[in-house]
């Protein structure tokens, strides 16, 4: 009985795995997968044929792939040489072109004209008495806008800080408007009278002691079409010294305000700055200040 079960198992494989060499052509017979001579030089013949196919079209990929590379390359080239190109024009920016920088309107990106000279710190940091005779005859450069006006400074006013009634720090009174003060010399201080009528002081001495030199009046020596605008275009005589004969005039016709308070006038790249004047000889008068009666004994 065991020896005919092992017959009817080894019966059953050979069956199986006749079967499972086997498959159904399309018109439905069973055809052996046994593989004849011819169609092995049938299979042969198939592979050869295809294999240079195959091995063009990895070619072909291989050189598309190499082109997509060049290409990126070329681009990437570009930017970067474009970008060069940029930074080397910008360096090559002509002098005395004067373009506002984004970020601040009163901030410029070039420096003084050949025939200006700088006042140094130094020139500031002195007893503010001084200083408001020393600045007479100085010229006061004002950039704004692509604009330039220069006016020749003619009247100045002493303001001696903490010791002087009629200084706005007067016993180191300090605020948020006057705070300028006391940065040392060589600042503006701009503050506004009757309105928007804004008046330019000039900072003395050295940082803690607040005092400053009002511009009482200017003459414009060039911008003078600016100037005016600035004014509102007002009726003038033919000397124009109306445009700017008084502190707020002469704040105005510059076109500091409030935005100016704190201006460094020892850099040329915040819109205000004060250089030598021209050197032409002038008569100097000397007279008590006027219109600070509270001032009381320091009203002199």
């Amino acid at each position: 009985s065991k020896a005919k079960e092992a017959i009817d198992d080894k019966e059953e494989t050979k069956i199986d795995s006749k079967t499972r060499s086997r498959s159904t052509t399309p018109n439905g017979k069973a055809s052996s997968a046994k593989t004849t001579d011819s169609e092995k030089k049938s299979t042969a013949k198939k592979v050869k044929t295809e294999d240079p196919k195959t091995k063009n079209q990895a070619k072909q990929d291989e050189e598309a792939l190499k082109t997509l590379e060049k290409d990126q390359d070329t681009k990437d080239a570009k930017r970067k040489n474009g970008a060069v190109e940029a930074k080397t024009t910008k360096d090559k920016q002509p002098a005395g072109l004067y373009t506002p920088k984004l970020s601040d309107k009163w901030k410029y990106t070039d420096g003084l004209d050949a025939s200006e000279k700088l006042l140094p710190r130094e020139f500031y940091t002195r007893d503010v008495v001084t200083l408001s005779r020393e600045l007479l005859g100085k010229v006061i450069v004002r950039r704004y806008d692509g604009k330039v006006i220069k006016a020749k400074i003619v009247e100045t006013e002493a303001y001696a800080g903490a010791v002087d009634k009629g200084c706005h720090a007067f016993d180191f009174k300090k605020t948020e408007k006057n705070k300028a003060m006391y940065r040392g010399g060589g600042h503006l201080y701009v503050y506004a009278i009757y309105g928007a009528n804004w008046c330019i002081n000039v900072t003395a001495a050295v940082d803690g002691n607040p005092s400053a030199t009002l511009i009482r009046a200017v003459e414009i020596i060039d911008g003078m079409d600016e100037a005016l605008a600035n004014r509102g275009n007002p009726k003038v005589t033919k000397t124009n010294k109306e445009v700017s004969n008084g502190p707020g005039k002469s704040g105005n016709a510059l076109k500091l305000d409030k935005s100016s308070n704190g201006i460094d006038v020892t850099k040329t790249d915040e819109g205000c700055y004060i250089v030598e004047g021209d050197g032409e000889p002038f008569d100097e008068l000397v007279t008590k200040r006027i219109n600070i009666n509270y001032a009381e004994e320091y009203i002199d």
